[in-house]
């Protein structure tokens, strides 16, 4: 039996909405008291939570009316509980122990590893090709190397602009500089 339920906003003040459905050949005209009778109860115990009430209720009205041992379905599920164990529990080992190697098991293993190689290495490209690849430029190295290109190249051009050899000593220099200044009229430290 599956009890399906709907509390209002003023629940436990008003009684809850109850559906039931058959999980086990309960017949409708079943589902049609026992609902009826769980409505009963809901309205005797309006004002207090029932829902736990309204299970133990279903279950009582099941043993006493529908010719079905609730102990027995639950008694079905612990069973197909435990069942469901010692399935696992028996996977578990299987695991743990692996597979028996034969020459059988060996051979089916060693035809289809070989056969997974083959599409693999017909899906692949061939070795040529990869190498080809390898010594192509990336797309990175391309601009790096372009990029360092231009660098080499703009230094070239400075230094075409500016020669160190055109420099003339330090006297020279300092001749230069004390003539600018006495054009322009400015007394320096040295000459006050």
């Amino acid at each position: 039996l599956g009890l399906l339920s709907a509390s209002p906003p003023t629940y436990p003040d008003v009684p809850p909405l109850i559906v039931c459905q058959s999980e086990q050949g309960i017949s409708k005209t079943d589902l049609a008291n026992i609902e009826t009778h769980l409505h009963d109860e809901a309205l005797a115990n309006v004002g207090m939570a029932m829902m736990f009430t309204l299970a133990n209720a279903a279950k009582d009205w099941l043993r006493e009316h529908a010719n079905l041992d609730v102990g027995e379905m639950e008694d079905e599920a612990a069973r197909k509980k435990k069942e469901l164990a010692e399935e696992e529990r028996l996977a578990k080992a299987r695991r743990a122990a692996g597979i028996e190697v034969t020459k059988e098991t060996f051979e089916d293993w060693h035809t289809r590893f070989e056969a997974e190689r083959a599409l693999a290495k017909a899906l692949a490209p061939d070795a040529a090709e990869r190498a080809e690849r390898a010594k192509r430029m990336t797309g990175r190295t391309y601009f790096e190397k372009r990029r360092g290109e231009a660098v080499e190249a703009e230094l070239e051009d400075d230094e075409e602009d500016f020669d160190l050899d055109d420099l003339d000593d330090e006297d020279d220099l300092l001749d230069d500089l004390e003539a600018l200044v006495e054009e322009e009229g400015v007394s320096t430290p040295a000459s006050s």
